[in-house]
C-alpha cells in the first residue's frame, strides 16, 4: 500500500483583515445610508410592508415572501416598535450614532435613543435603546439587509 503524506499545511501569511470605517455624529449626515435609514424609518412607520420592502436587500425581499402572512404582521409589529420614528432616528444619529462600513459593501447604523421624563421635581428617569440597522451595497446602491 502506499499513502501520501502532505504534511502540516503551511499558509503564506495571514489573511489580509477587512477594511473596516467608522464614520460618527454629524458626518453620518453626508452619507447615503442616512438618508436610506431616514426613509426606511418613515416606511416602518407608515404600516405599508411594501414601502419598507422597497428599500429591503432582495435576500430579505425573499425572505418576506416566504414568510406566513402571520407572522409578516408579527415582523411589521417588531420594527415598528424598534426602529425609532424619523425625528428621534436623526436626533440619535447626531447625538451619538455610529456607522460602521465593513469591506466597502456591509454596514451597520448604530443609533442611541434616550427617554427621559420628570415625575416629580429634581427626580429624572432615563431610559436608552441603542438601535442597530444593517445595510448591504446592493448592485451599486445600499439596501437595508
Amino acid at each position: 500500500k502506499w499513502y501520501a503524506s502532505l504534511g502540516p499545511m503551511v499558509m503564506a501569511g495571514a489573511p489580509a483583515p477587512g477594511t473596516q470605517v467608522r464614520i460618527e455624529g454629524e458626518e453620518i449626515l453626508k452619507h447615503a445610508i442616512y438618508a436610506l435609514a431616514l426613509e426606511y424609518a418613515d416606511a416602518v412607520h407608515s404600516g405599508k410592508p411594501e414601502a419598507f420592502l422597497k428599500l429591503s436587500s432582495a435576500k430579505r425581499q425573499a425572505d418576506w415572501k416566504a414568510e406566513p402572512e402571520s407572522e409578516r404582521k408579527e415582523i411589521a409589529a417588531y420594527y415598528r416598535k424598534t426602529i425609532p420614528k424619523r425625528a428621534d432616528l436623526a436626533a440619535g444619529v447626531r447625538s451619538g450614532g455610529v456607522l460602521f462600513i465593513e469591506n466597502d459593501n456591509v454596514a451597520t447604523l448604530n443609533v442611541i435613543t434616550v427617554e427621559s421624563k420628570s415625575k416629580e421635581p429634581g427626580v429624572v428617569q432615563s431610559t436608552s435603546t441603542t438601535v442597530g440597522i444593517p445595510f448591504v451595497l446592493e448592485g451599486g446602491q445600499w439596501r437595508v439587509k
